[in-house]
């Protein structure tokens, strides 16, 4: 996943992992720089890929922004991830796992390109 400074962007890699209805996953490890920002995962088994376009959690990740005194928070839509391009790795009625991340700290420089975490599907 890639995430600019404001919006959160996604992608579909690799090959497909098959997945079932009752999939376990398991947080194995992550990066330091993951750790220090104490970060909080969580994940969906979705039923398809198009079941991923909309969920209420996208609006977490999105700023509401104080300019002047005056509140801006996102547009309507902006809380609609699109679907990733084809071809895709697997079919698209293929069960599909979402993964959420979301830091409670901040961080003092870019440290994008430590983060890293593994789970066990």
């Amino acid at each position: 996943m890639y995430q600019s400074s404001l919006f959160p962007l996604r992608t579909a890699v690799g090959r497909a992992i098959p997945i079932g209805k009752k999939s376990s996953v398991k947080l194995l490890s992550q990066s330091p720089a993951s750790r220090n920002l104490n970060i909080v995962y969580d994940w969906d088994v979705k039923p398809s890929i198009g079941d991923t376009e909309i969920d209420s959690r996208y609006a977490e990740f999105l700023p509401q922004l104080n300019v002047g005194g005056t509140t801006f928070v996102p547009g309507s839509g902006m809380d609609v991830l699109p679907l990733p391009p084809a071809p895709l790795p697997f079919a698209e009625e293929d069960d599909v796992i979402s993964f959420f991340a979301m830091a409670k700290n901040g961080a003092a420089s870019d440290v994008s390109r430590k983060l890293s975490v593994r789970f066990l599907i």
